[in-house]
């Protein structure tokens, strides 16, 4: 039985840390022994870890610890796992995790096969040291996932990655357990309102650029009622509540923090937006197509645009308030298409990934 180690920096809610998991849960399921290591065990993720994945935290009590000297304690502990359990594989995911994956199997000699998984965008990429990390780290990964194309050329330009290392491997979507989840019910009075329910989902953090967001609900609230629940929890928390206190919304937008079951919302939802400045491949955008929900994006990306065109959902600007309240209002006073546009089954992202890590 084949052992297969995977690793993450903790499990805060993010796209990353969902697909991680899910890949955990079905790896285990076909059989292989599946263990998480985490650098942290922080987040709310950690009450939803699969029965049959090990849970391994490298750092615990890290709160104690300085960044820098966090990364080298992750470094050591890894190096000295890996030693003693030699799993066949181990899938890292987020920049982050990866580069401390990448130190290890130096350490190791590549005596241990390892796959990263860059779930971000590496334009995004700050600070001298960071980027020459990635540029003399990344090229060493046995294979590196991207998660779309325009992600894949990203990697080989700017980083240097060798374009027969990089596989191109969608985030993928199982409908039949969004519809399950989605069919749950809500309590309290959030949506006790006639009001056009508008949700986004994601961290309140920078990237995810909520003010734009809540300006644009804002003037949209001029010509009709509407509600804007962002799911999600965050650095961002006081900044954007000061905002909504600033602007005379707190009638109209609701923080409403996190929730293991966003899609009952997205299910209820008149509109999902994404008003981020920069992603990867959004889940919850892909999640919010296949549940029907009409959708308006910002442009962060080319990559994003093409999936507008293929899906058929409006984009505008990226931090441009004006257009997105007026993208929202079309898309409100429209009559839905009640097409679902993205169907991918979590199993054949399951196969992808599996044929890469036990070449």
């Amino acid at each position: 039985m084949k052992h297969v180690a995977l690793l993450l920096p903790d499990l805060e809610v993010g796209g990353a840390q969902r697909i991680i998991l899910n890949l955990a849960e079905g790896l285990a399921g076909r059989g292989y022994i599946a263990t998480l290591l985490v650098i942290s065990g922080h987040g709310s993720l950690r009450e939803v870890i699969p029965n049959k994945v090990n849970l391994i935290e490298l750092c615990p009590g890290d709160e104690q610890y300085r960044h820098g000297t966090l990364a080298l304690i992750a470094v050591l502990r890894l190096w000295r796992w890996l030693r003693v359990n030699r799993p066949a594989v181990l899938l890292s995911s987020v920049t982050g995790a990866n580069i401390v994956a990448l130190i290890v199997r130096q350490l190791l000699g590549g005596s241990v096969r390892v796959v990263i998984r860059e779930a971000g965008n590496v334009d995004d990429v700050r600070g001298r040291i960071r980027l020459w990390l990635l540029r003399r780290l990344y090229p060493k990964a046995d294979t590196v996932v991207a998660l779309t194309p325009v992600m894949a050329d990203k990697l080989a330009g700017r980083i240097g990655v060798p374009t027969s290392d990089i596989q191109c491997i969608p985030n993928a979507v199982d409908l039949d357990y969004l519809l399950k989840k989605g069919a749950e019910g809500i309590e309290g009075g959030v949506l006790d309102s006639d009001a056009k329910l508008v949700v986004s989902v994601g961290r309140l953090i920078p990237q995810k650029d909520y003010p734009t967001l809540i300006k644009a609900v804002a003037v949209l609230a001029r010509s009709l009622p509407v509600r804007l629940v962002i799911i999600g929890e965050g650095e961002e928390r006081n900044r954007l509540e000061q905002l909504i206190k600033s602007l005379g919304v707190e009638r109209q937008v609701v923080l409403l923090g996190y929730d293991s079951n966003p899609w009952r919302w997205m299910t209820k939802a008149d509109l999902y937006v994404l008003s981020s400045n920069s992603e990867g491949h959004p889940n919850s955008l892909l999640e919010a197509l296949a549940l029907r929900v009409p959708v308006v994006a910002t442009a962060y990306d080319q990559s994003l645009c093409e999936m507008a065109q293929r899906h058929g959902f409006e984009t505008v600007a990226v931090g441009d308030f004006e257009s997105l309240a007026s993208a929202m209002q079309v898309k409100l006073e429209s009559e839905p298409s009640g097409e679902a546009t993205v169907r991918v089954d979590g199993v054949s992202m399951l196969d992808r990934y599996e044929s890469i890590l036990f070449r």
